[in-house]
């Protein structure tokens, strides 16, 4: 993260394994979390938290991430459900603001195991 030139940027990070269980004979349940770190700069420090019509501001931000992946819930039949329980700002080192985003997607997959 201390290498980022060029804004805004959005990093993809996975929190841990995949927790699963079984529900049927074969197949198990699964929720997958990962954290989206929306980062960007400010020019404008009226604009930071919340733009306007020439600037967006951090949750401006991460609400066009979360609009972009509800748009499809199940994520093309993959995922029985998607959502996003926490999203922390963070204010200290201005002009940059980012957010983390948690996302679970849950969804069934085959016990391939024997």
């Amino acid at each position: 993260r201390e290498d980022i030139g060029t804004f805004p940027v959005i990093i993809i990070e996975p929190n841990h394994e995949p927790e699963g269980r079984h529900t049927i004979p074969n197949m198990i349940r699964s929720v997958f979390e990962i954290t989206i770190v929306p980062f960007m700069e400010v020019y404008n420090p009226n604009n930071q938290i919340t733009g306007d019509n020439g600037a967006k501001g951090i949750m401006d931000l991460t609400t066009d991430i979360k609009n972009v992946l509800s748009v499809d819930k199940s994520l093309a039949g993959t995922a029985l459900k998607l959502e996003f329980p926490t999203c922390d700002y963070y204010f200290e080192n201005f002009p940059y603001r980012y957010a983390e985003l948690s996302l679970q997607v849950e969804y069934i997959s085959q016990d391939t195991q024997r």
